[in-house]
Protein backbone atom coordinates (compact mmCIF):
# COMPACT_ATOMS: atom_id res chain seq x y z
CA UNK A 1 0.00 0.00 0.00
CA UNK A 2 1.56 3.32 -0.99
CA UNK A 3 1.54 6.49 1.20
CA UNK A 4 -1.02 8.05 -1.03
CA UNK A 5 -3.87 5.54 -0.70
CA UNK A 6 -3.19 5.78 3.45
CA UNK A 7 -3.27 9.07 3.38
CA UNK A 8 -6.81 9.21 1.55
CA UNK A 9 -8.13 6.76 4.58
CA UNK A 10 -6.94 9.17 7.48
CA UNK A 11 -7.83 12.00 8.58
CA UNK A 12 -5.40 13.86 11.18
CA UNK A 13 -6.41 16.94 13.68
CA UNK A 14 -3.98 19.04 16.15
CA UNK A 15 -5.56 20.85 18.78
CA UNK A 16 -2.69 22.37 21.06
CA UNK A 17 -0.49 19.18 22.18
CA UNK A 18 -2.85 16.41 20.89
CA UNK A 19 -3.45 14.79 18.07
CA UNK A 20 -5.99 12.80 16.66
CA UNK A 21 -5.63 10.56 13.50
CA UNK A 22 -9.00 8.58 12.26
CA UNK A 23 -8.53 6.03 10.30
CA UNK A 24 -11.02 3.84 7.71
CA UNK A 25 -9.71 0.50 7.09
CA UNK A 26 -12.17 0.19 4.22
CA UNK A 27 -10.51 1.79 1.12
CA UNK A 28 -14.15 1.58 -0.78
CA UNK A 29 -14.92 4.02 2.06
CA UNK A 30 -11.80 6.26 2.99
CA UNK A 31 -14.51 8.33 5.15
CA UNK A 32 -15.59 6.01 6.71
CA UNK A 33 -13.83 5.85 9.66
CA UNK A 34 -13.54 2.73 12.20
CA UNK A 35 -10.60 3.52 14.52
CA UNK A 36 -9.71 6.65 16.62
CA UNK A 37 -5.91 7.44 17.74
CA UNK A 38 -5.42 10.18 20.17
CA UNK A 39 -2.08 10.85 20.99
CA UNK A 40 -2.24 13.19 24.31
CA UNK A 41 0.85 13.78 26.05
CA UNK A 42 -0.71 16.74 28.48
CA UNK A 43 -1.26 15.91 32.14
CA UNK A 44 -4.79 16.04 31.55
CA UNK A 45 -7.11 13.61 30.07
CA UNK A 46 -9.07 14.83 27.06
CA UNK A 47 -12.95 14.17 25.78
CA UNK A 48 -12.56 12.78 22.73
CA UNK A 49 -15.72 12.99 19.85
CA UNK A 50 -15.76 10.11 17.53
CA UNK A 51 -17.42 9.68 14.63
CA UNK A 52 -21.24 9.17 14.18
CA UNK A 53 -22.35 6.32 12.56
CA UNK A 54 -21.63 3.67 15.28
CA UNK A 55 -21.16 1.92 18.78
CA UNK A 56 -17.35 3.14 20.24
CA UNK A 57 -15.24 1.48 22.83
CA UNK A 58 -11.87 2.11 24.02
CA UNK A 59 -9.32 -0.53 23.06
CA UNK A 60 -6.56 0.61 25.48
CA UNK A 61 -5.25 3.57 27.04
CA UNK A 62 -2.06 4.45 29.17
CA UNK A 63 -3.60 2.14 31.62
CA UNK A 64 -3.72 -0.91 29.67
CA UNK A 65 -7.74 -1.20 30.41
CA UNK A 66 -10.46 -0.92 28.13
CA UNK A 67 -13.52 1.44 29.55
CA UNK A 68 -16.64 2.83 28.04
CA UNK A 69 -15.28 6.23 28.29
CA UNK A 70 -14.72 9.08 25.31
CA UNK A 71 -11.76 10.44 27.24
CA UNK A 72 -7.69 9.96 26.47
CA UNK A 73 -5.57 9.33 29.21
CA UNK A 74 -2.72 12.09 30.32
CA UNK A 75 0.79 11.16 28.98
CA UNK A 76 -0.74 8.42 26.84
CA UNK A 77 -1.99 6.64 23.24
CA UNK A 78 -5.83 6.15 23.64
CA UNK A 79 -7.41 3.71 21.23
CA UNK A 80 -11.10 3.36 19.85
CA UNK A 81 -12.74 1.08 17.52
CA UNK A 82 -16.19 1.00 16.13
CA UNK A 83 -17.42 -2.17 17.46
CA UNK A 84 -20.97 -1.97 15.73
CA UNK A 85 -22.43 0.37 12.82
CA UNK A 86 -25.80 1.88 13.32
Amino acid sequence: MSWDAISQQQQVTVAGQVVTSRISSRADAPTDYDTVVVVNPTTGAQDVTLPDGGTWTKTFDGRGITTDDRTASPAAVTVFRVVRRS
